[in-house]
């Protein structure tokens, strides 16, 4: 008969050893198994879903996507496209131990924005209709050091203030369903410009802009149907598209901004150029403040 002590004592230190290494590696929020991603709109009985993930890294808001998990982002924009009637809010996770080194106001948010990236540069006409937003948590499932699925999916109709039209290949260069004016009636159209990444990071209420943004709530009383193009500019980048992401960010901090003072959605849309239009060389030495940007110009109705 073999000894059953030593095969007892073999199979006790691999649990020991191999349990203590799961645990190091994985911290579930609440549950014991990661569940499979789903997405649904339960209101037009749409689900997606997939048994790979999206994820994480602590403190970082680069999003990493399996192969799975990136078809049913391709199937949640193919749903927005197809329910121009239907918005989408992304509300991003966080933790508080967590830093914060992106341009948002927290780290939730900013993940929620990479994901809202990645859906439009599926569908560009769904810009309008996805909105951000961030929420600190207790917990996040973790596994190998990497956040899992920390973004959430809520769809619902479009309310009073949201687009039932998205955004068009014009709106996201430069648009040609309206004309770019500098004065009207007897109120100065307030087009103006934020100049380097510390001014518009650092974007506060002073008496400048309040008066600035009461001459924008003049303006688009006078004139039913206008709407503001804030455009976001960047400096030249060597990673593909950076360019336009960047100016994409810096449009849609300053757009939030005039948003949570009074201006309405559908008043106001933020849009990017990139590095497409500099207004120095990228050699220059202020090539970082002039053109890194963003402008605000009134577009009237035809």
């Amino acid at each position: 008969m073999k000894p059953i002590i030593p095969i007892l004592l073999l199979v006790s230190a691999a649990w020991i050893f191999g349990g203590a290494y799961y645990l190091a590696n994985t911290s579930c929020a609440g549950t014991s198994a990661i569940a499979p991603l789903s997405i649904s709109d339960g209101e037009l009985d749409f689900n997606t879903g997939a048994n790979q993930h999206f994820s994480f890294i602590p403190s970082s808001s680069v999003i990493g996507i399996e192969e799975e998990a990136s078809k049913a982002f391709g199937n949640v924009a193919k749903h927005l496209e197809a329910h121009p009637d239907r918005q989408l809010t992304l509300n991003g996770w966080f933790l508080e131990n967590e830093k914060n080194d992106t341009e948002y106001e927290n780290l939730g948010i900013a993940r929620a924005e990479q994901v809202k990236s990645f859906l439009v540069n599926i569908d560009s006409s769904i810009i309008n209709r996805i909105f951000t937003t961030g929420e600190q948590k207790s917990a996040i499932t973790t596994i190998n050091e990497k956040q899992i699925d920390g973004v959430e999916f809520n769809f619902s109709g479009l309310t009073s203030e949201t687009s039932s039209t998205g955004v068009t290949e014009s709106d996201l260069t430069e648009s040609t369903t309206g004309t770019a004016v500098s004065s009207t009636s007897n109120v100065a159209v307030p087009t103006f410009a934020l100049y380097g990444k510390d001014e518009i990071k650092q974007l506060k209420m002073d008496i400048n802009l309040q008066q600035q943004i009461d001459n924008m709530k003049s303006v688009l009383d006078l004139n039913p149907g206008a709407y503001f193009a804030v455009t976001g500019h960047s400096e030249a980048s060597r990673s593909e598209g950076k360019s336009y992401d960047l100016g994409l960010i810096w449009a849609g901090k300053v757009r939030r901004f005039f948003r949570n003072n009074g201006i309405k959605s559908l008043e106001i849309k933020a849009l990017s150029k990139g590095d497409q239009e500099p207004l120095v060389d990228k050699d220059d030495s202020d090539a970082a403040t002039k053109n890194n940007r963003v402008t605000v110009e009134l577009v009237l109705p035809e």
